[in-house]
């Protein structure tokens, strides 16, 4: 009997989730259905985060500040990676061959995290349009499968005429110049508009420590050398907070990620200083004011992200270390530093050149 209550408890659960699954797929083709063509072009930012990564959130916060900003007269459709997977064909149906399909900028593309690449390819297949990788991070590993995905991926994106890359590091750069010849140029992490207006202040009185790794595919750093940056933090007098750019929840919807991101950035202001193996918890450290030591992850995105960044503007307050220096000579480093606030003219300057390109496109 037992088994049989057990085996039907199954049934109802599943049940629920189908109809769960049911309810979102309807919910997203509703979404679908409300994307309106006059016969003019429009610009859809393709791929947005709807998981909770607080650097994503973060990514498409700038990239629609930076559209609403410049490109207002233009209807923006912010398309999210789930409605994507929910109603691509839908959606495709919906597309003119003249409306500009933004990729949403991050470091998703290559064979670390392969649906993303996958998913990325179909767009490139089958979507008409004209594409614009907003600055990305891409990075196959010098192994077997990476060398075949790279392979796979070159045939697809070689294909496709009307596309042009950003890559906001030099190592990505030159695997775009591989897979699209001179169709990209460099240009920072989007999320870096955000610092336009902002004269965060840190709380120098502070005696805590934001301690934010990864834990991930990505991960450069050891748990050993992880418990050895806490032991020396602990012998220097410091109170270790323990933060995270992933929240623990799965989701998170377009009406709570400015809240979550500028809840991170606020409790970063509360520290003496951050370590950080995350881009954006880096990047997040700059907004708030905080200084930051920087460790690279696997890809190397956060030493290549900081070296465009500090090629283009003045930026102070953040220490990169390879692990292998003392801890204490780096912290002593970090305090002397206070962080800069960005020019809103260099800002604008540099983003200009994403302007030109969605433009050019829009005048064709």
């Amino acid at each position: 009997m037992s088994l049989l209550n057990n085996r039907f408890s199954k049934k109802i659960i599943f049940y629920w989730i189908d109809q769960a699954k049911l309810g979102q797929t309807i919910f997203y083709r509703e979404k679908t259905k409300r994307i309106i063509s006059n016969g003019n072009p429009r610009i859809f930012l393709l791929n947005s985060p709807e998981y909770a990564n607080l650097g994503d959130q973060l990514i498409n916060i700038a990239t629609k500040r930076y559209l609403e900003k410049n490109f207002a007269h233009i209807p923006i459709y912010d398309i999210s990676q789930t409605h994507l997977l929910k109603d691509f064909d839908g959606i495709k149906s919906k597309l003119n061959s003249d409306d500009i399909l933004l990729l949403s900028g991050g470091g998703f593309l290559g064979n670390l995290w392969l649906y993303q690449e996958q998913l990325v390819r179909r767009i490139f297949k089958e979507f008409p349009g004209k594409i614009i990788i907003l600055p990305q991070t891409i990075y196959f590993t010098n192994d077997e499968d990476g060398r075949k995905q790279f392979e796979i991926s070159k045939e697809i994106y070689m294909k496709r005429k009307d596309v042009f890359a950003f890559a906001r590091d030099k190592a990505s750069l030159n695997v775009f110049h591989c897979l699209l010849g001179e169709k990209c140029a460099l240009l920072p992490d989007m999320s870096i508009y955000l610092a336009l207006g902002n004269c965060s202040e840190k709380n120098k009185d502070s005696n805590d420590v934001g301690l934010c790794m990864r834990d991930d595919i990505e991960c450069a750093v050891t748990q050993n050398e992880k418990s050895k940056i806490e032991q020396a933090l602990y012998s220097m007098g410091y109170n270790i907070n323990h933060i995270n750019t992933v929240l623990p929840n799965n989701v998170l919807y377009e009406e709570s990620r400015l809240s979550a991101v500028w809840q991170f950035v606020s409790d970063c202001r509360k520290y003496k200083f951050v370590i950080t193996d995350r881009l954006h918890g880096m990047i997040m450290s700059f907004l708030a004011g905080t200084p930051c030591i920087a460790l690279d992850n696997k890809s190397k995105k956060v030493s290549g992200v900081l070296n465009v960044l500090e090629d283009n503007f003045d930026v102070r307050g953040i220490v990169l270390w390879d692990g292998k220096e003392d801890i204490y000579s780096k912290v002593k480093e970090v305090l002397k530093l206070d962080v800069n606030t960005l020019s809103d003219y260099q800002i604008e300057k540099c983003y200009h050149v994403l302007g030109d390109e969605i433009g050019e496109r829009l005048n064709e």
